[in-house]
């Protein structure tokens, strides 16, 4: 996603100065989440050899959940700081969360027009895969019901490879013992061993197989 948004805003001629990866705190509660010091190892291997990106951990050390407009405003004023009052932030998501901006049960409507009209929205839309005789590949309408105010402010950037890649697929997955190889990067893969996370031992990719011997022929 972030390489994406980079390219998106390259190409009009916009610097990006450093992506911010900001895990939530444990307290999010979301079913499926291992302990936030565990993701923050992960993510760290995964961009090690990525001088652009950091993983920043103070909402992850909260003690409650926070709200993503004051996360927002955090590393603003952080940004401000490190590279001038005019240096700007963009909240990057995909399609699946932005679309629960209109569940007013999820997202607090004067939160949504502060971070749109402040920050602005980077949008990642993955293309669906197409239905048998039904034509190409199709974007979702992300902006759908949007009030006008929302589509100003949030640009939609279209992933070109069609695929059904998730956190959530991907840890069930390893749930079941399957591979996540050429998926999720070596570093982090080496941590979900390590720590045997999500339920991976049980994984034929990630256990430890015993070194066959080697074999000595003599003539």
């Amino acid at each position: 996603m972030l390489e994406l948004a980079r390219d998106y805003y390259h190409l009009r001629s916009i610097q990006v100065l450093e992506g911010i990866i900001s895990p939530v705190s444990d307290s999010y509660g979301k079913a499926g989440l291992v302990k936030v010091d565990h993701r923050i190892e992960m993510l760290k291997a995964s961009i090690k050899n990525d001088k652009w990106l950091r993983v920043d951990t103070w909402e992850a050390e909260q003690t409650s959940w926070t709200r993503t407009k004051l996360v927002l405003d955090y590393h603003h004023e952080i940004i401000k700081q490190k590279y001038g009052e005019k240096t700007g932030i963009r909240y990057l998501s995909g399609a699946d969360v932005v679309r629960t901006m209109l569940n007013a049960k999820a997202w607090l409507p004067q939160d949504i027009d502060d971070i749109m009209t402040k920050y602005g929205v980077a949008c990642i839309t993955r293309l669906t895969a197409p239905e048998s005789g039904q034509g190409g590949a199709t974007v979702p309408d992300v902006k759908e019901g949007m009030p006008d105010l929302w589509k100003k402010h949030t640009e939609v950037i279209q992933d070109w490879v069609v695929n059904d890649i998730s956190s959530t697929n991907i840890r069930n997955k390893l749930k079941k013992g399957c591979s996540v190889k050429y998926i999720v990067p070596d570093g982090a893969i080496d941590i979900i061993r390590h720590h045997g996370l999500y339920n991976s031992n049980d994984s034929v990719c990630l256990a430890q197989w015993p070194q066959e011997e080697e074999v000595k022929t003599a003539n």
